[in-house]
């Protein structure tokens, strides 16, 4: 019944019980009730600075969703998501146009002057039926969603 009334199992009533007859002197039973362990008990959590650290340690080839990052970290993904909610990290691209170095640039723009032909009053594009292009950013997506 008291057991009941405190949502607890009867064992816990009994293991309170037998903690609070065990004192010799009635008046220190408050003393015998109170906290077995002491101190902060239970998991520890990672701090915001620590989070970053461990995600920024990661490169950016294995950070494409949250179940990869958390393969290669020590995190979990709830822990990844709870901070990304709490603002300790961020998104920093998204899947269509993901970031592109100078290079990266430097080498579309050279290949897509390499189609053009004629002189500068006259510019036509070569026909490209026989082509087919594969952008490679497709091919480093996660699907999974």
């Amino acid at each position: 019944m008291v057991a009941a009334n405190f949502g607890v199992s009867t064992r816990t009533i009994k293991r309170i019980r037998d903690r609070a007859t065990s004192v010799e002197d009635p008046n220190d039973v408050h003393v015998a009730l109170r906290k077995i362990y002491k101190g902060q008990v239970g998991r520890k959590r990672f701090s915001g600075d620590e989070i970053s650290e461990m995600v920024s340690a990661v490169p950016f080839r294995q950070r494409g969703s949250l179940r990869s990052l958390e393969a290669v970290s020590s995190l979990s993904k709830s822990s990844l998501s709870c901070s990304m909610k709490r603002g300790q990290i961020h998104k920093h691209s998204n899947t269509l146009k993901p970031y592109l170095t100078d290079q990266n640039k430097r080498d579309r723009v050279k290949f897509a002057l390499s189609f053009v032909r004629g002189h500068v009053y006259s510019l036509s594009l070569r026909m490209m039926f026989d082509y087919v292009h594969f952008d490679e950013k497709w091919f480093c997506l996660t699907w999974i969603k």
